[in-house]
C-alpha cells in the first residue's frame, strides 16, 4: 500500500489580547481596570467562537441527556468527525481501514490524494457552518479528515467484498457481524456524523453528476436497509428495489447526515404525514441543504406529562376490547364493535436504546433550535413508556408482532422502556394526540370495559361455555317447567 501523505494539524488558536501578567502581579485595582479596559474594546471578544450558524445540524449530545448514558452517544469503535478525531488511541487503530478505503476511492477516481483533498476543501465552510462547535484544525486537516471518514463510510456500505449483511466491505477485520455492527452503531451516534453531502460529492466525482451520486449512494444504502432504520423494522418488505425508492424519496428531501436519514425512515414508519412538503428539485453540492435557512423560533417548551391523563398500558387497554396490529399509529373502530390501535413494529436488542437515545436527542437539539414539529421518535418512545408498565405488556406487544425481542427477557424490556426520555424536552404532535385520545375515550367507557372483562372471563377457558350453556339450559327448562305448570293449573281452575 502506498504512503499517504496526511496533513498535520495547525490550531487556530483565538488571541484574546489579554496580558496575563496584567492578572497576575499587578494588583487587585490593576487587575480590574485592565479588565475593565479589555471589556470596553470590542475587538477583544472571540467572536467565531460564540457565533452559532443557522446551519448547524451535527450538535454536541447536551450533557444533562449524556450523563444518564454515555457510552450511548460516544464512538466505541471508529469515529468520524472532528469531536472525537484522534481522542484516543483505540479509536485512532481504525485509520489504517480509512487509508485502505481511500486508496480504494483514489483508484476508481484515478486521481491523487491531492485532488481528491483539493476538491472537498472548496466545501471547507458549508463543513464547518453544519457543526455546533467551532473546528479547531485547518482547512487542509479538515479536508483530509473528511475524505478518510467519508471513503470509509461508503467503503464500509458498499460491501463488495462481503458475503453477508453485516460483514460490509473490510473482512480483514477479523471480527466478523460483531465488529461490522459495532462501527455501524458507531455511524449512527449524533456526535459521529459527518454532512451527507460530503459522501454525495465522493461519489458525483465518481458518477459524474448528482443525480448518479444519488442513485448509488441509495443502492449502496439499500443493501443493509433493515440496518440503517434499526430499531424500526424492515425498510421494505420485499425486494431491493423498493427500499431503493423509499430511500431516494428520503434522500430528495435533503438529510442533513446518516442519522437524519434514519429518522427521516422511521417518522414516515411510524405517522403519516400528508403535508410533507417535498423539493421539487434536488439540491447541489454548492448551494448545500437550502431547508437550514430556516430561522430560530420562539417555541413553549413543556415537561412529561404531555396530557391531562397518562395513557393506559397495553394490558388495560386490552381488556378494553382493543386489539393491536402492526403499522402506522392510528386507531379504528369497525364494524361488530372491533376496535384497533395500529403502532409500528419496533425491534430491540442490545443496540436498540443507543440508537433511539441518539435519534432522541438529536430530536432534541433540533427542537432547540428550528423544528419543534420533528419529535415524532420522541413522542412514541413517551407513548411505549406510557403502554409498557409491567412485563405482562410487553409480552402482549410481542404477541401482537409490535415488539420483536432479541434481549434476554421482558423485564429487561420493561427496564430500557423506563430508561428512555429523561431529560428530554417533549412537544406534543397533534397526530399523536389525536390518536390516543381515541384510545382513552373508548378505554374511559365503563359498559365497554365490563363487557369486554366479561367476555374474556366466559371465553377464556372451555369450561366456561360448557358451564355457560349449562346454566342457559337449566333457566329454559326451568322457565319451561313453570310456564307449564301454570297452564296446568289454569286448565284445571277452568273445569
Amino acid at each position: 500500500m502506498d504512503q499517504l501523505n496526511i496533513p498535520t494539524y495547525s490550531s487556530n488558536n483565538v488571541n484574546h489580547e489579554i496580558d496575563s501578567g496584567e492578572l497576575n502581579d499587578g494588583g487587585r485595582n490593576a487587575s480590574v481596570e485592565s479588565w475593565l479596559i479589555q471589556v470596553k474594546r470590542p475587538s477583544s471578544f472571540p467572536h467565531r467562537m460564540w457565533e452559532v450558524s443557522e446551519k448547524v445540524c451535527i450538535y454536541r449530545v447536551p450533557k444533562h441527556i449524556m450523563i444518564s448514558n454515555v457510552e450511548a452517544y460516544i464512538p466505541l469503535v471508529v469515529s468520524f468527525g472532528p469531536y472525537h478525531h484522534k481522542i484516543s488511541a483505540e479509536l485512532s487503530t481504525m485509520d489504517q481501514y480509512k487509508l485502505q478505503a481511500v486508496h480504494i476511492v483514489l483508484e476508481r477516481l484515478k486521481i491523487d490524494a491531492v485532488s481528491l483533498i483539493a476538491e472537498i476543501h472548496k466545501l471547507e465552510t458549508q463543513i464547518r457552518e453544519c457543526y455546533e462547535e467551532p473546528i479547531d484544525m485547518n482547512g487542509e486537516a479538515l479536508s483530509w479528515m473528511m475524505v478518510m471518514d467519508a471513503c470509509f463510510i461508503l467503503h464500509f456500505f458498499s460491501g463488495e467484498n462481503s458475503t453477508n449483511r453485516y460483514n460490509f466491505a473490510f473482512p480483514s477485520l477479523g471480527y466478523g457481524n460483531v465488529m461490522s455492527r459495532d462501527i455501524l452503531n458507531d455511524i449512527m451516534k449524533l456526535e459521529n456524523q459527518i454532512p451527507l453531502f460530503v459522501l454525495l460529492k465522493i461519489l458525483q466525482m465518481e458518477f459524474g453528476t448528482i443525480e448518479a451520486a444519488e442513485d448509488k449512494l441509495c443502492k449502496i444504502l439499500s443493501k443493509c436497509g433493515v440496518s440503517l432504520e434499526h430499531p424500526f423494522f424492515p425498510v421494505s418488505s420485499s425486494s431491493g428495489i423498493e427500499t431503493w425508492e423509499i430511500l431516494m424519496d428520503h434522500i430528495l428531501r435533503s438529510p442533513h447526515h446518516l442519522l437524519d436519514l434514519c429518522r427521516m425512515v422511521i417518522k414516515d414508519r411510524i405517522i403519516n404525514y400528508i403535508c410533507i412538503e417535498r423539493r421539487q428539485r434536488r439540491w447541489s453540492i454548492n448551494t448545500v441543504l437550502p431547508r437550514f435557512m430556516q430561522g430560530h423560533r420562539s417555541i413553549d417548551i413543556v415537561r412529561r406529562p404531555y396530557q391531562e391523563a397518562y395513557n393506559p398500558s397495553a394490558e388495560s387497554l386490552h381488556k378494553a376490547a382493543i386489539k393491536f396490529q402492526p403499522g402506522q399509529l392510528r386507531f379504528e373502530k369497525r364494524r361488530f364493535g372491533t376496535t384497533t390501535l395500529s403502532l409500528p413494529q419496533i425491534d430491540v436488542d442490545v443496540r436498540t436504546e443507543a440508537r433511539l437515545r441518539n435519534l432522541m436527542a438529536y430530536e432534541e437539539c433540533q427542537i432547540c433550535s428550528r423544528q419543534p414539529e420533528s419529535t415524532v421518535i420522541s413522542n412514541f418512545v413517551l407513548l411505549l413508556q406510557d403502554l409498557i408498565n409491567s412485563e405482562k405488556d410487553v409480552s402482549l406487544l410481542r404477541k401482537f408482532l409490535i415488539i420483536r425481542s432479541w434481549v434476554g427477557s421482558d423485564e429487561d424490556i420493561v427496564r430500557m422502556f423506563n430508561r428512555l426520555g429523561a431529560e428530554i424536552t417533549f412537544i406534543p404532535i397533534k397526530q399523536f394526540e389525536v390518536v390516543m385520545k381515541e384510545a382513552r375515550d373508548h378505554y374511559n367507557s365503563r359498559w365497554r370495559v365490563w363487557w369486554s372483562q366479561l367476555k374474556q372471563d366466559i371465553f377464556a377457558e372451555p369450561w366456561y361455555i360448557l358451564s355457560l350453556l349449562t346454566a342457559i339450559f337449566i333457566l329454559v327448562m326451568t322457565a319451561a317447567q313453570t310456564a307449564m305448570t301454570a297452564i296446568q293449573t289454569m286448565y284445571t281452575l277452568k273445569k
